[in-house]
């Protein structure tokens, strides 16, 4: 007896899967196309200019005083950027402070008692600045020396022989005119040493972001025994990083004593808290959890928009400056914690 063919009956049909939680409020609109993750310090840094127009606008809010900003930030920026490409690399350089009073010493000294010109004194100091990078290197990756405390301990030195050199006195003559208009003069309407710092910002943007060599720096930062599974020359990239941020900072010390016209024996360190600052609070912005070139220059003219605004409202509380930019450092290292955890989860 012969059965004809067996129908099986179909599955049952499934429910669709759950649509992903989104972050619509309503009517398509969603927080995540504002950027709010990435671009926080832009709306931070327009209410910031906002709040304090409205509350100064006779002096705040004048193009005077954009231009002042930018032209005395631009020093502050230029020593964020070499800690950023040391920190990418995963070099933290506290060293950079010192680097850049060597460079003031040095450079000035130059030109005023051995009577050199100004390209022939910055080469030579920009020369002494990729020794420090090898010495910083050299004690960080063949001595084993974790970076803090290899840099804590040159950075003693630097300053030190900054001290010897000038004597322990600041240099004030001898320095040619030619260097000092290097830093004060502007090109339509635009300060020199914002010139400069666009120059470097963006040598630096492609290096990290757009060359090989910049992404391994990043995968070294980022887990370096991962990167040294992976065949890459961890040790050589350290190297790499502290040499970029020695001579970066150096250019930065370079840039303040042709502006100022003068070489003080402890001029840099001023700029290390401001510099970490930056840094961490740019490690927040345009590329979370990452050190990056474009979130450090946004981090620096935020926070130097919001300390010029409260020396305007404040003028007789010098501390402002410091306690603003302390909490902002505190306050950047919790964020940049906080979205490298993101990041990695």
């Amino acid at each position: 007896m012969s059965s004809g063919p067996v129908v099986l009956d179909p599955p049952p049909p499934t429910a669709p899967p759950p649509e992903p939680p989104t972050s619509r409020t309503g009517g398509g609109f969603s927080i995540r196309s504002l950027g709010i993750d990435r671009f926080s310090g832009l709306y931070v840094w327009v209410a910031v200019v906002v709040l304090f127009s409205i509350l100064r606008p006779d002096t705040f809010a004048t193009l005077s005083n954009a231009r002042i900003v930018a032209a005395d930030e631009a020093i502050t920026a230029v020593v964020t950027l070499a800690l950023t490409a040391a920190l990418a690399s995963g070099a933290f350089d506290i060293s950079i402070g010192a680097t850049m009073t060597w460079s003031i010493v040095c450079v000035a000294w130059l030109q005023s008692n051995q009577g050199l010109s100004p390209p022939v004194a910055i080469a030579l100091t920009l020369l002494s600045a990729v020794v420090i990078g090898l010495v910083n290197g050299f004690i960080t990756v063949r001595l084993h020396v974790e970076p803090i405390i290899a840099t804590m301990g040159t950075s003693a030195v630097i300053t030190a022989l900054a001290f010897w050199r000038a004597d322990g006195r600041s240099i004030v003559t001898g320095i040619p005119q030619g260097f000092k208009d290097m830093a004060r003069g502007q090109a339509a309407g635009i300060p020199y040493t914002v010139l400069f710092l666009a120059v470097i910002a963006g040598l630096l943007w492609y290096l990290l972001g757009h060359t090989p060599t910049g992404r391994f720096m990043y995968a070294t930062g980022g887990n370096e025994a991962a990167a040294r599974l992976a065949g890459i020359r961890v040790g050589r990239l350290t190297f790499y990083g502290f040499i970029i941020s020695a001579v970066v900072a150096s250019f930065a010390g370079i840039l303040l004593t042709a502006r100022v016209g003068s070489a003080g024996i402890d001029t840099g360190a001023p700029y290390l808290l401001p510099a970490f600052a930056g840094a961490f609070l740019g490690s927040t912005q345009i590329k979370p959890g990452r050190f990056n070139i474009l979130g450090s220059l946004v981090a620096v003219y935020l926070l130097a928009t919001g300390v010029k605004g409260l020396q305007m409202v404040f003028p007789s509380e010098p501390w402002i400056k410091d306690m603003f930019t302390g909490l902002t450092l505190i306050i950047a290292v919790s964020l940049a914690a906080r979205a490298a955890r993101r990041t990695k989860e």
